[in-house]
């Protein structure tokens, strides 16, 4: 204290509000930094997590809505998907199959996705049996329809993911319920 009953800082001059203040503002930015540093050191997505959560959510938004285009127009108009191919299956218009889509595969890979980004533990699991699946109606689609080159395109997908979710399931990186 000075003799004014004001407060010294260590070299024995007065401290002001601006003093106060700039002193405030120094700690403030000190707590920022370990703040910013602590962050740092929070394992963020790897490249592998970010292709596995990219392929999901495209895959699952392109099936979600190429699924509701087929429901919509059973005659398979929108996507230029004629109900002749279908003679082979169950199916003879496109409506149960494109909700099928949308509502499994879209709503499966936008899940496995979501599991995903928020490291829940089974999201190895889901995103491994999404995987498999879109390989496996793949399979199903070239044996019982015909084979289409968007077709190999959607199997090799899901074999990643499939081969992502693993790789995903042996490095553990899900947060603990």
């Amino acid at each position: 204290m000075d003799d004014d009953g004001g407060t010294l800082d260590t070299a024995g001059r007065p401290v002001t509000r601006v003093h106060r203040q700039q002193s405030a503002n120094k700690a403030a930015n000190k707590a920022a930094r370990t703040a910013g540093e602590t962050m740092r050191q929070i394992p963020g997505f790897t490249r592998a997590e970010k292709l596995l959560i990219g392929l999901e959510l495209t895959t699952g938004a392109a099936a979600l809505a190429s699924g509701a285009l087929l429901a919509a127009r059973p005659d398979g108009s929108f996507l230029h998907a004629g109900p002749q191919v279908l003679h082979r299956t169950p199916f003879r218009n496109w409506r149960l199959p494109g909700l099928l889509l949308a509502a499994g595969c879209g709503g499966g890979y936008l899940a496995a996705g979501t599991l995903q980004l928020l490291r829940h533990p089974a999201a190895p699991v889901v995103s491994g049996a999404a995987g498999a699946a879109l390989v496996g109606l793949e399979i199903w689609e070239v044996a019982v329809i015909e084979f289409q080159p968007l077709e190999a395109l959607y199997a090799a997908i899901g074999g990643a993911v499939a081969a992502l979710a693993v790789r995903s399931a042996i490095e553990g990186r899900t947060l603990t319920p």
